[in-house]
Order: C-alpha cells, then structure tokens, then sequence
C-alpha cells in the first residue's frame, strides 16, 4: 500500500527524496515517489525509508472530505519525542525508541485543517527550515531542536481529531520507518527504487 487511510476521504503518504547531507531542508523536495507501508502486529504500520533517503509527508483530501484535524508526532531515535509541526520539544513525553504506543495520548502542540490538502516538509525550525524525516545517521551536525545529528526520527504518530470539536477524543497511528531489509523481511515486498514518474503510489509534486 501506498497511502495510509486517516479519516473518510482522507489519506496521508510518505513522499521520498534523497536525504540532504546535513539533514536540513529549505524548501520542500519534489518528490521522487510514495514509499511502500504495510500493517504492523502492534495494530501501526511500517513504512520503508531506504538508506541515503528522507521523505515529507503528503496530506491527501478527496472531493467532499469533512475537514478534521491533524499532528504529526515523532519519536526520535535518541527517546527524545517531538512535535513536527511546531518543532518543539514534548518534555517527558517520550518511552524511547522502541516503543509503539509512548505518544498515542500525547496532544499535538500545532494542527492542520484538511482538507484543504497539505504537505508537511519534516520537522520545523523556526526561522532555518525544516529538520528532515529520515533515519539514517547524518553526516554533519544538525543543531537546533534535536540537538545531536543522531536525533533521527524512527516513529512517526498521525493523529487525527474530527473538527471543529477539538475535545472530542483523538486517533492515533504509529508509522515505524524502517530500512530496506525489515521491510521486506515484515512485508514480503521488496523497496521499489526512486522514480521521477510514478510508481505504483501517488507521486505529489
């Protein structure tokens, strides 16, 4: 699969494009195609984010979608968890990498509306770009929020509330990024390479 339902009408996919060396994004990335996920045991799924690669996170609406909102949490790879689309720091939040469920409770500091439909470009920094989504380990330091060029993202959480009721409970699911090899070994499929065109998933500019 190559989108992951959210909502009705609703979807979100994961966008790859090489990683950039010191792990810092300016701008988004075209994309170079939707990587594969598949179910996990623990009731998330897994996403395959091959070595040397990062991805941004497409928000998809179909035509009359009701609108809700949604966070995008991360677990980092040194237990620290993050808020994606504010960048910051979930103080005591965080059970460590290789925990699935450690944020399913936590509230989102910042939310998108969609539709319309929207993209998020990876970790913000406010004023210097974004941190990108990748998991592998950065060649130069990437400072600022994370503050280790190790703080890599290795669990991601999309939660999803129905709007304009803010109180109402939220869902969670957990996105685990995970290299070629447990990929193939969790799902049975091999990692299509990178493609400008389209490759089985929705290529989103």
């Amino acid at each position: 699969m190559f989108e992951l339902p959210l909502a009705d009408g609703i979807t979100a996919s994961f966008q790859r494009f090489p990683s950039p060396d010191n792990g810092l994004l300016a701008r988004r990335p075209p994309s170079a195609g939707a990587l594969p996920l598949c179910p996990a045991g623990d009731g998330g799924f897994v996403c395959a984010l091959p070595d040397g690669e990062a991805c941004w996170i497409g928000l998809t609406a179909r035509p009359g979608a009701a609108m809700v909102l949604v966070g995008v949490l991360a677990e980092l790879s040194d237990g620290s968890p993050i808020d994606v689309l504010s960048g910051a720091r979930l103080s005591g939040a965080g059970t460590g990498a290789g925990t699935g469920g450690g944020l399913a409770a936590v509230q989102p500091v910042e939310l998108l509306s969609v539709p319309p439909s929207a993209q998020v470009a990876g970790i913000l920094r406010p004023g210097d770009g974004w941190l990108a989504l990748c998991r592998e380990s950065r060649t130069a330091a990437a400072g600022g929020n994370t503050g280790s060029p190790e703080a890599l993202a290795v669990r991601l959480h999309l939660v999803v509330r129905p709007a304009p009721d803010q109180a109402r409970e939220q869902r969670s699911t957990a996105v685990e990024l995970v290299d070629g090899s447990r990929f193939r070994q969790e799902c049975g499929e091999r990692v299509p390479a990178p493609s400008p065109t389209v490759y089985g998933g929705w290529r989103l500019p």
